[in-house]
């Protein structure tokens, strides 16, 4: 059995052996699973129950006598069943029909029951029970199976077809729409079978309405969408030229109402069509439909946006700080973190009051942190530290373009009868800051590009009132196309790889069974129209107006999906899952571990970086501290000095960078001392950070104790020491390359149980860091 060119085979069945396949189409796609045995079995009874009563119907007027009301309820019920398992047999051909069209189809339907081997049509001399003829119409198989063939004599290999299948000698149309699975010349009946005959009277009684439907079109199109700007009039036009053009379009509505075809789809239900939905324009006229493909989001390396590698800051100032007074004035400092670890502090600022002058710059290396934070603290030599105000911002609302003294809010909590209510805040200040963003190109790529696939993904919503498909007829451009091209910009390239779907959607408030009405226009009618119309170039404007802000609403779909995607590969990545598993495509080479690092930068030379140092001891009152770092990796002879910072006590600020070569050491070793110009400089503080924490880069603080595990003079417990510094490494040899595999070759790894004293002595955990070097600068030596 063969389609017509250019229509669709409904046909769920198979086709017998010798037997020439059937094609389908999008139609038939939809209801390609078909009635299940359960369902035909209901529908078989429903139609026995009909059949019989209908006849008793027809005798009893037959004979002159009155229908008893038991028998008029009964079939009124067997009706509503019919009315209810009719449409599942052949969606497509039954959403052309309304409530009200499709009771007055039923009533008016031929049907006939067909035993096994009976022929339903064919040449004269096969006996059938429907005899050629030239308004033969079609037939709509119901229930039992069927075989057709091709030659009227039934010559030949025939094909089994399946319930819900339109066959006919003939071609059947539904309006402007040729709704026939297969022409055929004969058909026999392969088992008892349930056939309904689908007659230009029975169409011509269902559809009696439809010319009020055509004024119904032709009242209400010319408001929808786009097609509003073809009604409307040039204001320096004449009344006469208006009224010639009004007439126009009334014409050329008219001739395209009489091709519409009205389309009723049920909530949650598919709009099909025998043709493919690009070559038709859909006008909505009550109720909403949702546009749904499947999709597939491919990664674009070109297109990936330079991502942010460090923050720079400047803390001008402050002014108007809290917890001011007459006998004691504030000396501020200030405390800026990002996430957990990296932090830098300004200098105190003696007896500066509520307005100071920081003017002090830092940096941080950027990994993706949520929270950066800003503290105002008032120096006590003798308790605790007062807080004078704070605030949070998340680095991803500082733009690209930074900030260029940028007042920051500063608050606290209130003092009062609820001493301590975090609930309640206060103003505590303002901060000046200014910050700005290096960046950094993505690196080489050296895996696959990831790719996610959507399985019938809504992209946009076509509203009551609203069009779809006039952009692709009337600019003739390819729809899907359109869509991916509006895409393009994004890191993550889009690809529509199935057909559109349109699924009728309720609105809110809307019950179960809503339906949703669309006017169906084949492509062809559609441009005839605009051109008796004469508006053409006018409606072309608002297609591509259209088609923008459906690519629009498009693009802003496949962000939230590449936002939602980007935030599930980090979640992997937190959990220590690989962030390709779900993608199906291949993962990037391993990050390096501690033990592949000690072999890999041998040789290679780290930059040291020595911001400050915090809450060191001041000294004596006649002798304040003079204090210089010293950092080197343990056992090496190379060490990097800062400058020697005369009388700066407690919280030197030296701002210092420097090399530092690398040997495979496991441990970097920082000391603090106070520089003696007549005796042997003293050792301060110590401190040490491990492998772990420094082979991906770091950028932090590192607690500082006192050498040989002394303890503080002071009755009471003293602050934490730290210090400030940074470590970045440039790119080791690439994987693969000869460097690296001749490292490889010549030198063994290191053990895990050789690794774990540094695991053990890590005085804090880093962050991920870049490999990348910063360009240094003017170094000031001691």
């Amino acid at each position: 059995a063969q389609a017509r060119p250019g229509s669709a085979l409904l046909s769920r069945g198979h086709v017998r052996a010798g037997a020439e396949p059937a094609t389908s189409s999008s139609a038939g796609s939809q209801a390609a699973a078909g009635p299940s045995e359960e369902f035909l079995a209901q529908l078989h009874g429903a139609l026995l129950r009909y059949m019989r009563q209908r006849q008793m119907m027809l005798d009893t007027q037959k004979r002159g006598g009155r229908l008893p009301r038991q028998t008029e309820s009964e079939l009124a019920e067997v009706e509503q069943s019919l009315l209810r398992l009719l449409p599942p047999v052949n969606r497509c051909f039954f959403q052309r029909f309304d409530s009200t069209q499709l009771h007055r189809f039923v009533r008016a339907l031929p049907l006939l029951r067909v035993s096994q081997g009976r022929w339903i049509f064919g040449d004269e001399c096969l006996n059938a029970d429907w005899p050629p003829s030239e308004n033969q119409g079609a037939f709509l198989l119901l229930t039992g199976t069927v075989i057709i063939f091709k030659n009227p004599r039934a010559q030949g290999t025939g094909a089994t077809i399946l319930p819900g299948t339109i066959f006919g000698e003939g071609e059947f149309w539904v309006g402007d729409e040729m709704l026939q699975d297969h022409m055929t010349g004969a058909a026999q009946a392969d088992e008892p079978c349930y056939v309904a005959l689908l007659t230009k009277q029975v169409m011509d009684t269902a559809f009696a309405d439809r010319a009020i439907g055509n004024r119904r079109i032709i009242q209400t199109a010319p408001k929808m969408g786009g097609l509003a700007t073809i009604s409307r009039m040039d204001a320096k036009r004449s009344e006469e030229e208006r009224g010639e053009i009004s007439m126009t379009i009334k014409a050329a509505l008219k001739s395209m109402a009489g091709y519409t075809t009205c389309v009723h789809v049920r909530q949650g239900q598919d709009f099909l069509s025998m043709e493919a939905l690009e070559q038709n324009v859909l006008m909505v006229s009550t109720g909403v439909f949702s546009v749904q493909a499947d999709i597939c989001l491919i990664e674009q390396f070109d297109k990936q946006k330079p991502r942010r590698a460090r923050l720079h800051l400047h803390v001008h100032s402050a002014e108007q700080l809290a917890g001011d007074s007459l006998f004691d004035k504030l000396d501020p400092y200030c405390i800026v973190k990002l996430g957990e670890i990296k932090r830098f502090q300004t200098p105190v600022e003696w007896n500066a009051g509520t307005a100071v002058s920081f003017e002090y710059k830092g940096k941080f290396t950027y990994a993706d942190e949520e929270v950066l934070e800003f503290i105002v603290m008032d120096r006590d030599n003798m308790s605790q530290d007062d807080l004078c105000g704070f605030v949070q911002v998340n680095p991803f609302d500082i733009p690209d373009a930074g900030w260029d003294h940028k007042p920051v809010t500063l608050k606290r909590a209130k003092k009062g009868l609820f001493f301590g209510d975090d609930s309640n805040e206060e103003f505590a200040g303002k901060l000046i800051v200014s910050a700005h963003w290096d960046f950094e190109e993505p690196p080489p790529p050296r895996r696959a590009p990831r790719e996610r696939f959507y399985r019938n993904h809504k992209l946009f919503r076509v509203e009551a009132k609203g069009l779809f498909g006039h952009e692709q007829i009337v600019l003739e451009t390819d729809f899907r196309s359109a869509l991916e091209r509006g895409c393009q910009s994004l890191p993550y390239a889009l690809r529509v790889t199935s057909s559109i779907r349109l699924v009728a959607e309720g609105t809110s408030g809307s019950s179960v069974n809503e339906v949703v009405t669309v006017w169906k226009v084949s492509g062809d009618r559609f441009k005839s129209f605009l051109q008796r119309s004469a508006r053409e170039k006018l409606f072309s404007k608002e297609c591509s107006l259209d088609l923008i802000a459906r690519q629009n609403a498009v693009k802003e779909v496949c962000k939230g999906l590449i936002k939602q995607w980007e935030y599930e590969m980090k979640q992997e990545e937190l959990w220590g899952k690989n962030p390709n598993a779900s993608c199906g495509t291949s993962a990037e080479e391993p990050p390096m571990d501690p033990s592949r690092f000690m072999v890999a930068y041998r040789g290679m030379k780290a930059r040291i970086t020595v911001k400050n140092a915090m809450n060191l001891p001041d000294g004596s009152w006649f002798d304040k501290l003079d204090p210089y770092a010293v950092v080197r990796f343990r056992n090496s002879k190379a060490e990097f000095r800062t400058s020697v910072l005369k009388d700066a006590g407690g919280e030197p600020f030296w701002d210092c960078e420097g090399d530092l070569l690398y040997n495979g050491e496991g441990e970097l070793q920082v000391q603090v001392f106070d520089y003696d110009r007549f005796s042997a400089d003293n050792l301060i503080a110590e401190g040490h950070l491990a492998v772990s924490a420094f082979y991906n880069g770091y950028e932090g603080t590192v607690k500082l104790e006192q050498p040989g595990g002394k303890k503080s003079n002071w009755g009471r417990k003293p602050k934490q020491m730290a210090i400030v510094l940074g470590v970045t490494w440039s790119n080791p040899p690439r994987a693969g390359s000869p460097e690296a595999s001749e490292a490889k070759d010549n030198v063994s790894y290191y053990s895990e149980s050789e690794l774990a004293p540094f695991h053990e002595q890590s005085s804090f955990t880093s962050q991920p860091f870049s490999h990348q070097a910063n360009a240094p600068p003017a170094w000031r030596g001691a």
